[in-house]
């Protein structure tokens, strides 16, 4: 089944002091950036950006720009104007996403499959739902299903929930921190440092791949967790320079005794406890 994507990316962004909401830079993406990523990921062609049209620098490429009519009509009259800007057919299932959740991504996928599986089952779709509480910005729904509930209303400055009691979707529980609204100034601030701590992890894998390759012990199994929190053990229980030196005992004793990944891993926890232990009885 075909999947396409709209994106919301309009409104006054009120609470962030007037600032183009989609363009600020979260994990060194913006917003915008992010979310096409996202759907991206999951090979939704086509994808529509509803909203003004940025600066071609700024703006992802290979994607397509509708407006709602009049310009800041709402969200409902946003997601009408991108399903009806895509050239695919009714059958097609659309994410409808707002162009501001910068940590929905697995939520996005669960959602994808629960609307696969809800339109199996003659229904129209699905919806995230965190805490209870219906996400009405992440979706994905059949196309011709919401065109044919709404008919030839625009929902100009109505309300996303009224244009959802149309439809029939399955209900996809996800957290409430993955449906993170980032419209505020703390929201945003609380992405980046998510997002940080994310990408540090990411590259710590990477390098690890990249450190086994160069020692020769290219696909042994690494468990970077245990790892990290031996060393955060060692420098918070003993001193920060204790942290490299333990984890290389860690690893000498794993390569002379032959240790396989959850001997390692126990063992790793073993220093760690004995390392804050030590710091304990100073």
């Amino acid at each position: 089944m075909n999947l396409a994507a709209v994106l919301l990316a309009g409104g006054q962004s009120a609470r962030l002091g007037g600032t183009d909401k989609a363009m600020v830079s979260v994990g060194g993406r913006t917003l915008l950036a992010r979310c096409v990523g996202s759907v991206r990921a999951l090979e939704a062609d086509p994808v529509v950006v509803v909203g003004p049209m940025r600066a071609a620098r700024d703006f992802p490429k290979d994607v397509l720009v509708a407006q709602e009519q009049p310009a800041g009509a709402g969200p409902a009259a946003a997601t009408l104007s991108g399903l009806r800007a895509l050239e695919v057919d009714d059958e097609c299932l659309v994410v409808i996403m707002a162009a501001d959740l910068p940590l929905a991504r697995e939520a996005l996928v669960a959602v994808v499959e629960g609307a696969r599986q809800a339109v199996q089952g003659g229904r129209d779709g699905a919806m995230a739902q965190a805490d209870g509480h219906d996400q009405y910005l992440l979706m994905c729904v059949r196309r011709g299903s919401v065109l044919r509930a709404v008919g030839t209303e625009d929902f100009v400055n109505d309300s996303m929930r009224r244009l959802i009691e149309l439809l029939d979707l399955d209900r996809v529980e996800t957290s409430m921190l993955s449906v993170l609204d980032t419209d505020t100034w703390p929201a945003v601030v609380q992405a980046r440092d998510i997002l940080r701590e994310e990408i540090s992890m990411q590259q710590t894998t990477d390098w690890s791949t990249v450190a086994s390759a160069i020692a020769g012990i290219q696909g042994t199994p690494i468990d970077v967790d245990a790892i990290l929190d031996l060393a955060r053990d060692a420098a918070h229980g003993v001193e920060r320079p204790a942290a490299p030196v333990t984890t290389f005992i860690l690893g000498y004793a794993a390569g002379t005794q032959s240790l396989d990944a959850e001997s390692v891993a126990a063992l790793a926890a073993s220093l760690g406890r004995a390392a804050l232990e030590f710091g304990a009885e100073e």
